[in-house]
């Protein structure tokens, strides 16, 4: 049996379109037939962008990426708790957020290079 990789699917921009569009990849399922996904960025963007999408998915949240399990029917999040969307306006250039979408792409690679994870995506960055 191939073995598939597993892929960071880092949420993006929180105050953009990236994690609608994650929520609707997501969704749709076909990710699966491809990898292993990894959700990582802050858990209340991806339910914001889950809500915004009109989609509705089940995550685990994990703290490692040697945590997840693929078998559960939920994908697995890596909770980054690093941004709080509550104050936010979509659209909008927000510093907190590009912030958080900084420390969130350093974490992707730190992961990426020690292995935890096999590649990473994202969505839109500004």
């Amino acid at each position: 049996m191939e073995r598939k990789p597993v892929l960071g699917i880092f949420l993006g921009e929180a105050a953009g379109i990236g994690p609608e569009l994650i929520a609707k990849v997501v969704a749709d399922g076909t990710v699966y037939k491809y990898c292993r996904p990894i959700l990582i960025g802050d858990a209340r963007v991806m339910a914001l962008g889950q809500k915004i999408a009109g989609v509705d998915f089940q995550w685990d949240v994990i703290s490692d990426p040697s945590d997840a399990d693929w078998n559960t029917g939920n994908i697995p999040l890596l909770d980054l708790k690093n941004f709080n969307p509550e104050n936010l306006v979509m659209g909008t250039i927000d510093t907190c957020s590009g912030h958080a979408t900084g420390e969130s792409l350093v974490t992707c690679m730190s992961l990426l290079k020690t292995g935890k994870i096999d590649g990473f995506v994202f969505a839109p960055l500004n």
